[in-house]
């Protein structure tokens, strides 16, 4: 990420690009110009170059300016003020950012650009309770010292260490005729996380989480799903913590098997009246490490092979660039996990683009999930090519050897 730098140090970078002539590089879909700032202002930035016309930007088109000065770069995006022969002003920016390292500028979708996350699909009984985050069970992450061996050997090792972390431990695997899940295991698995309740006597909900994901339920991430926490489901968790209390439950945790978008499980560890304090981090870990490979192997295995298939996501383009692309899926769409990799789906007005795109960046804005997706596994010819029609300019095109990374 770069720094973004404010507007008495962006005045002072502006007017010595002027002075010095250094150059800057306009940006908008098929577009691109070189050409040098002739004029600042409190209000817009001229531009120009001796004796070449601008190419015609668009009123309310986003243009990306990238600017080179004494060895560094810098970056905004703007639209047209105005256009005056061989002059452009853009509306003045209220900030620049330095230090962006990305070769290529991101740019408003390109016109007619379509793209599809092909999201892994199976087919688990209907009755099961539905997460809103999608967990893919082939990327269970790090072992947490597990025995991965086989599945009995996995059970095993969970089981061994989670009598030196907690009372008791359990998997709980639903099936047909399984009894619904509890007020908490619903909480668990709509969120698809885990939940964690350190004291059954006190406040239930920790307000921070150690960990730099959200795979903890906080109280901020509760409190702005009021369909939670008030009403009938506030007054249903808590009498089932009372009654939990009652029984001699101290602390406890539910982190639920996650198949996709499908909750098929959930693994509980808690603290009784001979262990009352609460789970320590050792004990997250565990639970969340186990459930995550459990469901590892149940994919591993074919479990759910006869009724695997894909569901296209549609995504809105944000920006794109020959190596990357920002998107927002819809509200309803499933939240996906940063690092996960997926197939993806480019249409273009001239063709399509099958390729591989990994979650570099999550994003949650006005209710909508938005990623930055890098595009891994492109030939150079197809960088080049996307290079040329997103910029129009061929020699913003790499040669072989360099890096086509940067998004």
């Amino acid at each position: 990420m770069g720094s973004k730098i404010g507007p008495v140090e962006r005045d002072l970078i502006l007017d010595a690009t002027r002075k010095e002539e250094s150059p800057v590089m306009l940006h908008a879909p098929g577009r691109s110009w070189e050409c040098r700032i002739a004029g600042v202002d409190a209000v817009a930035i001229a531009f120009g170059k001796a004796q070449e016309l601008p190419p015609s930007f668009l009123p309310g088109e986003r243009i990306t300016t990238r600017i080179s000065h004494k060895g560094q770069e810098f970056a905004f995006d703007s639209t047209l003020h105005k256009s005056m022969g061989h002059l452009i002003s853009l509306k003045k920016p209220e900030a620049l950012w330095r230090g962006l390292e990305r070769r290529w500028p991101r740019l408003a979708s390109p016109k007619g650009l379509r793209v599809d996350l092909l999201l892994p699909d199976a087919a688990v009984p209907a009755h099961f309770p539905k997460s809103e985050v999608f967990r893919d069970p082939g990327q269970p992450g790090e072992s947490g010292g597990l025995d991965l061996s086989n599945l009995e050997a996995l059970v095993t090792s969970f089981r061994k260490k989670a009598e030196t972390l907690s009372s008791g431990a359990a998997l709980r695997m639903l099936r047909e005729d399984s009894s619904p899940p509890s007020c908490a295991e619903e909480i668990a698995g709509l969120l698809g996380r885990m939940l964690f309740v350190p004291s059954t006597l006190g406040n239930p909900f920790p307000v921070m989480t150690p960990y730099a994901d959200d795979r903890l339920i906080v109280r901020d991430m509760l409190q702005s799903r009021q369909w939670l926490t008030s009403g009938e489901h506030a007054a249903r968790f808590a009498d089932f913590l009372h009654d939990l209390a009652e029984e001699g439950t101290a602390s406890f945790i539910i982190s639920p098997v996650v198949y996709n978008c499908s909750v098929i499980g959930f693994v509980h560890l808690h603290n009784g009246a001979e262990r009352a304090r609460p789970l320590e981090r050792a004990a997250l870990d565990l639970a969340w490490s186990f459930s995550r490979h459990f469901a590892s192997f149940l994919k591993r295995h074919g479990y759910y092979r006869d009724q695997e298939g894909f569901k296209a996501e549609r995504a809105e383009v944000l920006d794109a660039t020959p190596v990357g692309l920002r998107v927002s899926l819809g509200a309803h769409s499933p939240r996906l996990d940063l690092g996960a990799r997926f197939d993806l789906r480019l249409a273009f007005p001239k063709g399509e683009l099958s390729c591989m795109g990994l979650i570099a960046r999550h994003y949650e804005i006005d209710g909508r999930n938005q990623y930055g997706l890098a595009l891994e596994g492109l030939p150079l010819k197809t960088v080049n090519a996307l290079a040329r029609g997103y910029y129009g300019r061929p020699e913003l095109a790499i040669a072989a050897g360099e890096q086509a990374s940067g998004y």
